[in-house]
């Protein structure tokens, strides 16, 4: 089997972004490359927050910023045409069990000047959550697309979001539903 290298650049990103993880307390993040047998070799980002390993695969080309004081992760496309957020432990009041109500209430007053267009379940590291479509007016006639996916985590919800314009959102949703589904959760050996 012939094996894929990353391209100079992103190697050397990959390499930079290694050696100096991102220190927040017991908070890290960092790139572990992963093999994939159909791809070769892709970055994985790792986010250690408190006892737990949170590991994603991005879409590829996008640029991943770790915000350790949110606990959350930033990715973007070079050209910045749209936005992804996971935010670990969220601050969401909610107990941590699946209330559908709940959860469309809390993405309602969130959105208030949006409209829920569609809401589904959502899988990610063998855990469900709720997803919601929501469309909100902006400026000069457009409208700004949000998918929000909520997920009960081990200790906290973790909020997953996708935000561009909804012209362009069918150009994202594929490698977001990819970002969800290869999220994973393992908890830290002491």
């Amino acid at each position: 089997m012939k094996r894929r290298c990353f391209p100079d650049a992103l190697c050397a990103c990959l390499i930079a972004c290694a050696t100096c993880s991102l220190e927040a307390g017991t908070n890290s993040f960092f790139v572990r490359p992963l093999l994939i047998t159909e791809r070769g070799e892709v970055p994985s980002y790792v986010a250690r927050i408190g006892t737990n390993e949170f590991s994603f695969l991005p879409p590829p080309g996008w640029v991943a910023t770790f915000q350790p004081k949110e606990q959350a992760v930033l990715l973007r496309p070079r050209d910045f045409s749209a936005q992804m957020r996971i935010e670990i432990n969220s601050a969401l009041a909610l107990p941590l069990k699946l209330d559908d109500a709940a959860l469309e209430q809390e993405v309602r007053t969130r959105f208030s000047k949006g409209t829920i267009t569609h809401q589904f379940p959502c899988y990610s590291s063998d855990l469900n959550g709720r997803a919601f479509d929501v469309q909100t007016p902006a400026e000069h006639g457009k409208t700004i697309f949000t998918r929000l996916a909520l997920v009960p985590g081990p200790s906290g919800w973790i909020e997953f979001q996708l935000t561009c314009s909804a012209s362009h959102m069918t150009n994202f949703l594929f490698g977001f539903d990819n970002l969800l589904t290869s999220f994973r959760v393992e908890r830290l050996r002491p």
